[in-house]
This record gives structure tokens, C-alpha cells and sequence, in this order.
């Protein structure tokens, strides 16, 4: 019988985001006969902690390393890689896979310096999610972590993009060879969200317009404009009715807390935090809204559409535009323009008509191009054929 390929799987943490949850359907899926699985985290951490395979192995980093003494600057990254070759050699890794910008540019020169394969996946937009973590304003401080981000793209075996917009953007934007970056869908097991979405909802007036939105709080989701859009809205427009279900968690909500009560829309805005399942929300809701800047593979829209729940969506760089097949399955509206949303809700306020036909052939176009089978099967694929370059 071959040897099974052992696969170390590497993220931050495991918070409740399309990243780690897609990290999630990877290890749940992969074939046991063929892979043997490992999971390598930086902070044990995260609303689906609970839902790690129980035979997949757990490294964290600051498990590890919690008496780590003075932490003086380079020191964390210096021992972060050092620690992740150590664990890569002591479980005889074949292959590493990482997801996300700050987790690739740890684990690219780790594998290169040991020469263990290493599959860099990238899910957002690359120019704003370096500006992001950097915090960068000076031109050339830009340049440099550009060059540096870069080089250590160049330095894994590939770069896997989860939308071809994404993969365009990667190469655009940092210059990659087109045979080093591939496109593979995230992953959507239909069965069991329409099982999740089946489940028990909230219970909502029934006299309301109920809009749902699932995203991080954070200001790449965009969630400033939507509260402007709906106080436009309400305000401006007289849909009293609206009500606005925010369903998430992160670092803006403060921000947007305060900013509701400028706006005076207490009475038309929920947060609902972290919800460990959505959908039955997102199943419910006459309207779900996806206001990001921008994206890679929003698995929220993906997921309302499953839902047969009409959606609105900005048009940013990536992803909305691919699923929804430029307009076809939802409306599309230009990013950081409060007045395109709020004309586009509009829209979907006052055509309540019933469109069921629509929406089954918008699910059935998602379940034939993002189907979670084919997905995983072009992974295994994939990481056999690095295995035997």
C-alpha cells in the first residue's frame, strides 16, 4: 500500500472567517487512504476550534513557546519559523499549505530553506491586505514589503488563488510567472448547508424588511456604507419597514456602534454577533448584502444564494462579479457608493415579486460550479502532482 502523503496544514488561528472555515472543509474532506493530514496554528484560538477533525494533529505556536522571554524586534518571526521546520522535519511533512497573506510570508522561506514543498492560498485581494498589515503611507516603505511580499510568493511551489479575479490580480499586481498561480473554488458542501440553513431561526417581526449581512467587523466588509445607505433609506426614502441584521464580530464594531446612534438608526440595526451558524438567518432574510471593498471568494454569497435569498453585492475587484456571473444571479454596485446600494435594496424593497424560478437557477448554477466534490478533487490532484515533480 503507497505511503500516505502527510500534509501540514498552516493559519493563524481558527476565528469564525471564510479562511478558516474553507481550512476546515479541506481537512474534513480530504481522503484518508491517500493523506494524513496535520493542522499547525500561531494562537489556539477561534470560534471553530470545536470543529477540527478529531484524527488531525494540533501544533500551536504559542502553546509552544509561551515562556518565550524577551521578545525583542525579529525575534517572534525568527522563532516562528524556526519552529514550524522543526515541527515539519519532526512529522516527516511532505507538503505544506498555507492560507492567508501574513501565514504565506512565514511559511514560504520555512519550506524553501528546508526544501519541503509549500502551496501559498491566497483569498483576498493582495494591494489593500499589504497596505493593511503594514499600515504603509511613505511610497518607497510600500515598495519594499511589495518586494519583500514578492519574493516570498516566488519562493512557494504555487500560489492558489480561490476566484480567476483573484488569480489576475496576483499576477498583476506582484508580477508572478502564469504557471505559478492556479485557481481551485473554495469549497461548498451543498448537503450540509442546506442542513445548517434548515435549522432553527431567530424570530423576527414578521411586518419588517429584514437585511442580513455576514462579515467580519472590519473595514474591508464595507459595513459603513451600508449604514449609510440604510439611513438614506429610512430617512430620506421613508422605508421605515427596513431592518438591518449585522452578523459578525471584529475590531469596527465600536465604530459602527457609534455611528449608529449618529445616525439615529437604533431602531433599524441589530448586532447579532458571532453565529456559529448564519444561515437559518441568511435563509430567512428577504434581502442578504454583501458592501465589501474588496474581496477574493466571498463564501457568504455564495451561501445566501444556496439559500434561494436574493442578493446585492459591490462589485469589487474580485469575486461577486464571478459568482453571480456578472449580474445574472443578483445586483451588482460600485464599491464605497452608499447611494448605488441604498437605489439597490430599493430596488429589492419595492419588487417583492415572486421569483423562485430565478432562484433555483441561481443555486443550481453555484451547486455546478462550486460544488465542494470537484474542489477536492482538484486539490488531491494537485498536491499529488507537486509530490512528484
Amino acid at each position: 500500500m503507497p505511503q500516505k502523503i502527510r500534509i501540514l496544514f498552516v493559519i493563524g488561528t481558527m476565528d469564525g472567517g471564510g479562511a478558516e472555515r474553507q481550512v476546515i472543509e479541506i481537512l474534513k474532506g480530504l481522503d484518508r487512504e491517500r493523506f494524513e493530514p496535520r493542522l499547525y496554528l500561531i494562537h489556539q484560538r477561534g470560534a471553530l476550534l470545536g470543529e477540527i477533525p478529531e484524527d488531525v494533529p494540533l501544533d500551536v505556536f504559542w502553546e509552544r513557546h509561551r515562556f518565550m522571554g524577551l521578545k525583542f524586534p525579529g525575534r517572534i518571526p525568527w522563532t516562528q519559523r524556526r519552529d514550524l521546520i522543526q515541527v515539519i522535519q519532526e512529522h516527516q511533512i511532505d507538503l505544506v499549505y498555507s492560507r492567508c497573506y501574513l501565514t504565506n510570508l512565514l511559511v514560504a522561506p520555512a519550506c524553501a530553506a528546508i526544501q519541503v514543498p509549500h502551496v501559498a492560498a491566497v483569498a483576498v485581494d493582495p494591494e489593500p491586505e499589504l497596505k493593511l498589515y503594514r499600515r504603509i503611507r511613505q511610497p518607497w516603505a510600500l515598495r519594499q514589503y511589495w518586494q519583500r511580499a514578492r519574493q516570498r510568493y516566488l519562493q512557494s511551489n504555487l500560489v492558489l488563488a480561490n476566484s480567476e479575479g483573484l488569480r489576475n490580480r496576483m499576477l498583476d499586481y506582484f508580477e508572478l510567472p502564469e504557471e505559478q498561480v492556479r485557481t481551485i473554488y473554495n469549497l461548498f458542501d451543498v448537503d450540509q448547508i442546506d442542513q445548517r440553513a434548515a435549522e432553527p431561526g431567530p424570530d423576527w417581526d414578521e411586518e419588517r424588511f429584514h437585511i442580513v449581512t455576514v462579515a467580519r467587523l472590519h473595514a474591508q466588509k464595507g459595513h459603513y456604507y451600508l449604514l449609510l445607505a440604510l439611513n438614506w433609506l429610512v430617512y430620506q426614502r421613508g422605508h421605515s419597514q427596513l431592518h438591518l441584521h449585522l452578523l459578525g464580530e471584529g475590531q469596527e464594531e465600536a465604530s459602527l456602534r457609534q455611528l449608529v446612534q449618529r445616525l439615529q438608526l437604533e431602531e433599524h440595526v441589530t448586532f447579532a454577533g458571532f453565529q456559529t451558524n448564519p444561515l437559518p438567518w441568511v435563509k430567512r432574510a428577504q434581502l442578504f448584502c454583501l458592501p465589501s471593498l474588496y474581496e477574493g471568494m466571498p463564501n457568504a454569497l455564495v451561501e445566501a444564494i444556496l439559500c434561494k435569498t436574493p442578493v446585492v453585492a459591490t462589485n469589487c475587484p474580485s469575486g461577486p462579479a464571478e459568482i453571480l456571473e456578472e449580474g445574472k444571479w443578483g445586483t451588482l454596485v460600485s464599491p464605497t457608493s452608499y447611494a448605488q446600494l441604498g437605489t439597490a435594496i430599493e430596488a429589492e424593497l419595492r419588487c417583492q415579486t415572486n421569483e423562485e424560478e430565478k432562484r433555483e437557477a441561481a443555486r443550481q448554477s453555484i451547486i455546478d460550479r462550486f460544488h465542494h466534490r470537484e474542489g477536492l478533487t482538484q486539490l488531491e490532484q494537485l498536491f499529488e502532482s507537486l509530490l512528484q515533480r
